[in-house]
């Protein structure tokens, strides 16, 4: 009885995940679909994250790049907390415009992830914007 409801349950994630990370049928990279899963979990809990504008009141161009965590610790800025305000901050403008409304952020963060295909997350943060 219990394998049976793991594995109902297993089903729908896989089902799931194959609909988060394909865009247009065709799937996604798999650090592309990790950089994917990251921002959408930001987006979703923006409240735990502050802008740089809320720490303080100079008007600087990175005013809506959000404020990453003080740690000198390399276990912990390769852990995801970190990594997502990097990966955050590294987004084009036009992007993290759209991080009020999910549906349409998705939609774009898909379409960029698909162009540009990041096999790595080095490739994301080297990569050029336009």
């Amino acid at each position: 009885m219990r394998f049976e409801v793991f594995v109902e349950q297993n089903d729908r994630l896989v089902i799931n995940w194959q609909v988060c990370s394909t865009v247009n049928g065709y799937q996604l990279p798999l650090q592309s679909q990790y950089i994917l899963s990251l921002l959408l979990f930001l987006v979703d809990n923006g409240d735990y994250f502050k802008v740089n504008s809320e720490i303080h009141n100079i008007n600087t161009r990175n005013k809506s790049n959000l404020h990453p965590p003080v740690s000198k610790l390399s276990v912990y800025q390769k852990g995801t907390y970190y990594s997502r305000t990097r990966v955050f901050n590294s987004l084009p403008s036009q992007i993290k415009d759209l991080s009020h409304n999910r549906n349409h952020f998705k939609h774009a963060l898909k379409n960029f992830l698909y162009f540009h295909s990041f096999y790595t997350l080095d490739e994301y943060f080297n990569c050029n914007r336009i």
